[in-house]
């Protein structure tokens, strides 16, 4: 899974912004050279990643759960499950279940990350966990940017980065970016307003859109940008100065477009396939973006799994026989479009069919996703450690609800 929150936008709080000052929202640290050179400012991890509350996505290659299955549990595990339609899934949208799972987790959950040789990389989390990955996503090997005081920018190849360290941005720094792109989306099921990242890439206010309009190649900024409305084999632009164009001949604005993924305050981040997306008319910001001190205390999931036979069992919960800390991910599928959710904003999951489960969230939305590993009968089941005794192993199959704390 790829590659959505509190703590992403204060999301309970859902608070209105009063300033235009983004930098402490924005990845800040040091970057240390492999020759020792060591550089502070503004990150932009590759091209996308530039927010606290933006995503370090990898594959685990191994899981420190599996240790307390007993042998008929595991083999239940490694056997995909007992469904005809895991396999017809595993091709279909990546679900893997011989116990490789995929890692998503904001950026501002990261103490810091290592470069490992190749495109692996170590990470160390803020709670103290610690992963090595080799592979899941572009942002192992990416080219990272640093902008300093007066917001120059320098590159770094990802083989002669040692390491980044991440702190919270110091006070009276340039803003290399311009903010984030806020706007309301409009879809073929529903309008989402939140932060908006166009074709996967673009989410600040000086990334710029590109295309062809009557023979010319151009390059907008989206401060210029009021609107865009997907039309044929190419989107209308309407300018913030009230002039509109039809722009075609990138993937910016034309069905190669990778998606427009919004970040809903209190909801998650939903992945727009260009099929489903209508219409993005930007606005001003109606929450305030996450700073890094808004990520300083991750803590375990809690909470109770109801079982089908009616037995309850509480303490702390592994899900998926995967995530175990708040700062991590549920992802499923409404229609096309992809749903990621910090487990932190997720109050019950109750599986409806073998493909589908419904997910109440704690602001009271509820969510009937499905076809993908966390919501459907290709879930790896539950692990729950009590108080006191031996933790318990719960197919999905027998899970009748569960509810976080």
């Amino acid at each position: 899974m790829k590659h959505l929150l509190i703590p992403f936008f204060l999301l309970i709080a859902g608070a209105t912004a009063t300033a235009q000052d983004h930098s402490g929202s924005y990845l800040f640290g040091t970057l240390t050279t492999t020759s020792g050179e060591q550089v502070e400012g503004f990150i932009r991890w590759g091209k996308e990643e530039v927010f606290w509350s933006d995503f370090l996505n990898a594959t685990k290659r191994s899981n420190p759960y599996y240790q307390y299955l007993n042998r008929e549990d595991r083999q239940y595990v490694e056997s995909g499950n007992a469904h005809w339609l895991t396999e017809i899934l595993n091709e279909a949208v990546e679900i893997n279940t011989q116990g490789m799972h995929s890692f998503s987790a904001p950026f501002g959950a990261v103490a810091w990350v290592k470069a490992a040789g190749g495109i692996a990389m170590e990470v160390k989390m803020r709670n103290g966990d610690q992963w090595m990955f080799r592979s899941g996503s572009n942002d192992l090997g990416a080219t990272l940017r640093v902008y300093d005081r007066q917001g120059q920018e320098r590159s770094f190849a990802w083989e002669n980065i040692d390491q980044v360290v991440f702190r919270a941005a110091q006070p009276g720094w340039a803003d290399p970016f311009g903010g984030p792109l806020w706007g309301k989306v409009e879809t073929a099921h529903g309008t989402y307003t939140g932060r908006v990242e166009w074709d996967h890439d673009e989410r600040v206010g000086r990334d710029a859109l590109e295309g062809e309009s009557e023979g010319k190649d151009l390059s907008i900024p989206f401060t210029d940008i009021r609107a865009i409305s997907r039309e044929g084999r190419g989107s209308v632009v309407v300018l913030t100065d009230g002039n509109t164009l039809f722009l075609s001949g990138s993937n910016d604005v034309n069905a190669e477009n990778r998606g427009i993924i919004v970040f809903v305050p209190g909801q998650g981040a939903i992945d727009i396939p260009w099929d489903e997306f209508k219409r993005v008319t930007f606005i001003p910001e109606t929450a305030v973006s996450a700073s890094y001190d808004d990520f300083a205390q991750p803590a375990p999931l809690r909470g109770k799994v109801e079982h089908v036979d009616g037995r309850i069992f509480s303490g702390e919960i592994i899900y998926d026989l995967d995530e175990a800390m708040t700062y991590e991910t549920l992802n499923g599928r409404l229609d096309l479009s992809e749903w990621e959710i910090p487990l932190s904003s997720v109050a019950s999951v109750r599986p409806r069919n073998f493909q589908y489960a419904l997910v109440t969230l704690k602001n009271g939305s509820e969510l009937l996703l499905g076809r993908m590993q966390d919501v459907s009968e290709a879930n790896d089941g539950l692990l729950v450690f009590p108080s006191t005794g031996e933790p318990v192993y719960i197919p999905w199959e027998k899970v009748s609800q569960v509810r976080f704390e």
